[in-house]
């Protein structure tokens, strides 16, 4: 099929660039540095004499320095700016940045519909990103299960590296409607942010109005894109049904205005 060839020549152009590498570099390094931290603490912060105490407790009897910890933590940390922002770049690099060189065209007069242009560049970086959290997740989870204590209730742990690859997808649709605005890789990466960021200023305000007593402000946070995008986190408060759907409207919507621009704007 025209569109599988497509997704496969663009997985190719992520994986032959510098960011590619660096977003797969990035997450083997995350759950390797967390199962170290925890190792170490677990093997030098011992009980008795000779361990750390707080409060004459052993620091040891504090750590739970488990296998869940460790795909908690390794969950926490990959879910920080760092790839976020290489996947956004990627994504920037895959459609802005042939916007800019000039090279978009030559994949616009093919004969294939512009709409799986798009689509194609949007899936290989879904993909991409996939990948990016199975390394993760990989990486996390089997070395743990021979040096960390098991533990056997693990799979909310595992459900929410689910759900953080659905709130990737989410930053991704939105840097690729972003693109289509924007036709620079910088532009993909600061206009993605600075949505972000008004987005947290919209909720703060909310949050302050619901503590003032205005009562649609509490009823309108659950439905706000960026608790859509740390839904992942339900794994350890109890996973809110509503996020879940505002993450799935969050991609649907995004994506479907980054086509409906795409198939209306003049590519030089």
């Amino acid at each position: 099929m025209p569109l599988l060839r497509m997704i496969r020549a663009e997985l190719r152009k992520i994986l032959t660039r510098g960011s590619g590498w660096a977003g797969l570099i990035i997450s083997a390094l995350i759950p390797l540095g967390v199962l170290g931290v925890l190792y170490w603490a677990k093997t030098q912060m011992g009980g008795g004499d000779s361990g750390l105490t707080v409060n004459n407790s052993p620091v040891s009897q504090m750590l739970a320095l488990e296998v869940q910890t460790s795909l908690s933590w390794a969950l926490t940390v990959r879910n920080l700016y760092v790839l976020k922002l290489i996947l956004l770049m990627v994504t920037g690099q895959l459609v802005a940045g042939e916007w800019n060189e000039r090279t978009l065209r030559s994949l616009l007069v093919r004969p294939v519909p512009r709409w799986s242009v798009l689509t194609a560049k949007a899936l290989a970086v879904w993909i991409y990103a996939a990948l990016c959290t199975l390394v993760t997740l990989v990486l996390a989870l089997a070395p743990a299960l021979l040096l960390l204590d098991f533990e056997l209730e693990i799979d909310q742990v595992c459900l929410a590296f689910l759900v953080s690859w659905a709130a990737d997808a989410a930053i991704i649709s939105i840097g690729v409607l972003v693109s289509t605005i924007f036709p620079s890789v910088v532009g993909v990466v600061v206009g993605t942010v600075l949505f972000v960021m008004f987005e947290m200023l919209l909720r703060g305000m909310l949050k302050a109005a619901g503590f003032f007593g205005v009562t649609f402000a509490d009823s309108m946070l659950p439905w706000m894109p960026g608790n859509a995008l740390d839904s992942w986190q339900g794994h350890a408060d109890g996973w809110d049904e509503r996020a879940l759907g505002g993450l799935a409207v969050l991609v649907a919507v995004t994506f479907a205005l980054a086509l409906f621009r795409f198939q209306r704007t003049d590519v030089p």
